[in-house]
């Protein structure tokens, strides 16, 4: 999904992006043919698998998981009204629209600040330029603040009210599930798996939409009371659906199921316990070793 975004807004001719559009199609169908099954990150993932060729029956939803006591309750917030983004500085984050929305959050809330926790890729420094001079352009100074990395990323956390995320493409945003567990409320755009991960704990946009994602964003930090209800509510869909326990669980009995479909085609004895196998990279070129792809986005 993220090439095909890519195609469309590199510049290629028409013709060009037709051969390329095509090529990625048969590459996806072609991958989809040799394996046993598909794992995607996302239901919204698991759709478009089975729009670029998947066999549904091979094709099983498994979120990430994260260690809840690796991000524990915050229950503490920053003195002023703060926004936090975290994630790398990339054009599929759409940074200009959270930085214009914000431009927008500034006039109904004049002391609130964004923070942009995250570092810039390899390639992506022409495009934190362009970032730096709309934060410029539009007057906003010192309340925008480019932090870099962090580690952990609850310091992320404990120094937004609000975390934020405007992409335009995603699988499985691991932030915004992270940003749940630590009982942040969100405000994300509606693509990819992202209104999955925010669940009941986070307001949900459109993409490329400057005001509505200014309003959400004012929302939640003119009213205490439901940014804090959300905030609950993210942590409790979080430890619902979003845990490392249940993540492992889950591809437990993957590989348990497609160990049993091994040896029923070799007229084997039954599956082998996963917890015991030791699959080496050469293994992998044994037919009995199951194909398995992680279609993350």
């Amino acid at each position: 999904r993220e090439r095909l975004l890519a195609v469309r807004r590199e510049g290629y001719s028409r013709a060009m992006r037709t051969v390329l559009v095509r090529f990625f199609h048969r590459l996806t169908e072609l991958g989809y043919r040799h394996v046993d099954a598909v794992l995607p990150v996302s239901d919204f993932n698991a759709r478009w698998a089975v729009r670029g060729g998947a066999s549904a029956h091979r094709v099983r939803t498994l979120h990430n998981g994260v260690d809840p006591g690796d991000l524990p309750l915050l229950t503490d917030e920053p003195a002023e009204p703060t926004l936090a983004f975290v994630g790398r500085i990339d054009p599929l984050k759409d940074i200009d629209t959270l930085v214009r929305a914000f431009a927008l959050v500034r006039g109904q809330v004049p002391a609130a600040r964004l923070r942009l926790f995250g570092g810039v890729p390899r390639g992506n420094e022409a495009y934190a330029a362009e970032i730096h001079r709309l934060v410029a352009d539009l007057g906003l100074g010192a309340a925008v603040t480019f932090e870099g990395p962090v580690s952990p990323v609850t310091q992320a956390f404990a120094e937004g009210h609000v975390v934020v995320l405007s992409s335009l493409s995603e699988g499985l945003p691991l932030t915004v599930i992270e940003a749940g567990m630590s009982g942040r409320p969100t405000v994300v755009t509606d693509v990819g798996g992202a209104p999955e991960a925010a669940g009941r704990g986070g307001l949900v946009v459109p993409p490329r939409d400057p005001a509505a994602f200014a309003a959400a964003c004012i929302h939640l930090l003119t009213h205490d009371g439901r940014r804090r209800g959300l905030g609950l509510a993210g942590r409790a869909h979080a430890l619902a659906h979003f845990t490392l326990d249940r993540f492992l669980g889950d591809v437990r009995q993957v590989y348990a199921a497609h160990s049993v479909a091994s040896d029923d085609r070799r007229g084997g004895a039954g599956e082998r316990p996963l917890q015991r196998a030791k699959v080496r990279r050469s293994d992998a070129e044994h037919a009995d070793v199951p194909s398995l792809i992680a279609a993350r986005a």
